[in-house]
């Protein structure tokens, strides 16, 4: 090795990580405030993959009584850095033997995403880096949003957002179109297992229905009779009837107002990509 020939190690990492390091390798353990960043933790981890002691340091930090703090130090690096940032630290970490699947699973589950305001951005960081199978075990840690469907699919996929990240990642043009397909996936499946049920059909409800085109919201207007027919209101426009299960009305909340907004979404995504450049 050019250490043992030149009696010489370089190692370009940060002072405290170092020394952490060079004494792990001695007693083959941490104390309780060795890691008071997460950038320490990372540099430490990083030297102990690079120098084959990987799975040892992981050993001993799975059981290390100072995990939660670690966990509170990744909390601070999330908070100071760019969700593209943290996307890319979980990659480099998923990759080295010092990280156990504990410390990569507790990472991804301390980012701050939500379901109805950045999952899909989150998504396309996710794709972007490579580890988009990563992120996908996340199903199970978000809640349906308690607003209309159209109020936060709107902060999800908009505009700006798209254009955002095809100027960004320009050598991936298929970004957009697989972070779609993890979202609508992802959101479809936590709206079965955690979205409320469509709202009773009764006076002064709203319900959402289709007509020109374009997404009308409509108020019961009518006691619902006995064949489960009802009559609607709706703002400048006529008042049609429904049934009860006809298919032609869902709850504004619903999983059904997300799918069928899949079209929309698609459009939005493909238009963005052709207007690359312009």
């Amino acid at each position: 090795m050019l250490e043992a020939q030149t009696q010489t190690v370089n190692i370009d990492r940060d002072c405290d990580a170092t020394r952490l390091f060079l004494r792990f390798l001695y007693v083959g353990r941490f104390s309780a405030n060795d890691f008071s960043t997460f950038q320490v933790f990372f540099d430490s981890a990083y030297l102990s993959d690079f120098y084959g002691v990987g799975e040892k340091f992981a050993a001993a930090f799975n059981h290390h009584e100072s995990f939660h703090a670690w966990v509170t130090s990744w909390k601070s690096f999330v908070k100071n850095n760019s969700m593209d940032t943290a996307m890319a630290t979980c990659k480099t970490c998923s990759r080295l033997s010092s990280c156990s699947e504990k410390v990569i699973s507790t990472m991804f589950e301390n980012l701050s995403i939500t379901l109805g305001s950045n999952l899909f951005s989150t998504l396309c960081h996710a794709r972007a880096h490579g580890i988009g199978d990563l992120a996908r075990r996340l199903s199970g840690r978000f809640a349906w949003p308690s607003t209309p469907v159209s109020a936060w699919l709107e902060q999800e996929v908009n505009e700006p957002a798209l254009k955002s990240f095809m100027e960004r990642f320009p050598d991936q043009p298929d970004l957009l179109r697989l972070a779609l397909l993890d979202f609508i996936g992802l959101a479809t499946a936590v709206g079965r297992a955690t979205a409320p049920q469509d709202a009773v059909i009764r006076r002064g409800n709203e319900i959402e229905t289709f007509s020109g085109q374009q997404f009308v919201l409509r108020q019961i207007s009518s006691v619902v009779l006995s064949d489960l027919s009802f009559s609607t209101t709706s703002v400048g426009g006529p008042c049609p009837s429904y049934q009860a299960g006809d298919g032609k009305h869902w709850s504004k909340k619903s999983v059904e107002a997300f799918c069928r907004r899949t079209p929309d979404m698609i459009k939005s995504v493909e238009n963005a990509m052709a207007n690359v450049g312009n």
